[in-house]
This record gives C-alpha cells, structure tokens and sequence, in this order.
C-alpha cells in the first residue's frame, strides 16, 4: 500500500511500515508490538490548527505527529528541555518548588538539559556515550521553538513523540531509528539501580493511565456543568432585571 508525498511522488503508507516493523494495528491511529521483553504502543495522529474567518471555521492540516509509549523498571521523571529554556527563572523556580534538578548533557546532545527528580540516577543513565548518542538522534534539534522531539521518562514509562512530520517522513529507515534508540535507553534504564529518590505517579496520572476515556469523559461532564450554571446564572440576572 502507497500514499502520496508531499512532492506528489508515490512512498509506502505509515500503515506499511509500521506492519513492516512488527507493529500490529489495534484500530483507529494506534499500533502495539511485543519486543525486547515490554509492550510497544505507537500512535500516528494528524495535528491540526483551527481558525476562524468571521463565522466561516478553518482548519489547516499542520502534519502528523508520531508518539510511541513503553514501559521501564525506572521509578523516575526525567524529561529534557533545551539549555535556553531551562535558564528561565520561573521555571527554575518552579522545577525547584517540585524538588527538580538540572543535568547538563555533553555532546552531542548538549543543547539540552535534563530536568529530573533524580540527578545522581540521571548522571548514571547519561554517562553511556550509547545512550547519550541514541538520546541525541531521537531528541532531533532544530532551531526552530518546539521542533525538536520529546523523550522523557515518568514512573515506570517512557515516552517519545516526534516534531511534526509529513507522511513522506515516516519511512521504515526513521521509524526503525527511532525504535532501536528507545530500546538502548530502555535497556540502560533497567540496567541501572533503582533511583535513590524513587518517583511514583500521582492519582490523576494514574487514573489517565488506567482509564483515559474517564478523564475525557470528566472533563466534557464538567464542561455540560459549567454551561448549565452560566445559564441559570443568566437567567436568574434577567429575572432580577425585567422582575
């Protein structure tokens, strides 16, 4: 099966080379494999901006982003943010008020810092040259705000999503890349002994964990909740106005 690129040329579809790698699709956008002892979830969804011209609504396709979820014996929240970014005072202040600590990478992946809840845990993780370069490649720096590739780690999970891409990116070579990386920082993580400052998840991490759509379906119960008090709040104000 093929798909057009963004050049008009014909490339294998994002479904195909996800079969390719040993991905089996679970419906809708998301895809499940069973490798190197631990389950592989992978979503591939279209991003989009919506704007509106007067009353006329318009949506602009901005690509696709691909994400993939794994789990880990690392009881840890480790996360990257770029050098420049970590320099914020608010944000320093509020990494601290969260008991975070700042590790500089070395190169290559030192344009970024690794934000952690274990520094000593981190420093080990990072001291690889392997890790540090599978980090590198996946991590993706570019120039531009927020077009690098997120890979962080929460309590026993880690998590990788891409910057945008077009369907032409998705090719079996980048996908299979991505895969490889995450593994070699997986394994280096269980390799590792267990942070001395373990992390766990909180209640509603673990309720979007175990049962996502209840959060979703929370949240559009307390947006039905808050409508239905703004209009008994209007109609209680034109009472005392025309009453």
């Amino acid at each position: 099966m093929s798909t057009e690129s963004s050049d008009g040329s014909r490339v294998a579809s994002p479904a195909t080379t996800f079969e390719s790698l040993g991905f089996v699709h679970e419906g809708g956008v998301k895809w499940r494999r069973d490798a190197d002892g631990r389950t592989w979830r992978l979503t591939f969804m279209p991003q989009r901006r919506t704007k509106y011209s007067g009353e006329v609504r318009i949506i602009n396709a901005q690509g696709w982003r691909l994400r993939i979820d794994t789990t880990t014996s690392a009881m840890v929240r480790a996360y990257a943010v770029r050098r420049s970014v970590a320099q914020n005072g608010l944000l320093r202040r509020i990494h601290r008020f969260r008991r975070l600590e700042h590790v500089p990478l070395a190169a290559p992946a030192d344009a970024f810092v690794m934000v952690t809840s274990d520094a000593a845990w981190t420093r080990q993780l990072l001291a690889s040259p392997e890790v540090l370069a599978a980090f590198s490649g996946l991590a993706e720096y570019r120039q531009a705000a927020g077009a690098s590739a997120s890979v962080y780690f929460d309590p026993a999970s880690m998590h990788y999503a891409s910057p945008l891409l077009q369907v032409d990116d998705v090719t079996t070579d980048r996908v299979a890349s991505t895969l490889n990386g995450l593994m070699t920082l997986a394994r280096a993580a269980d390799r590792l002994p267990p942070p001395a400052l373990p992390s766990t998840l909180n209640a509603a991490e673990r309720l979007m964990r175990d049962h996502p759509y209840m959060v979703v379906i929370g949240f559009f119960a307390v947006g039905l909740a808050v409508l239905a008090l703004g209009s008994l709040v209007l109609m209680v104000l034109a009472w005392m106005v025309l009453g």
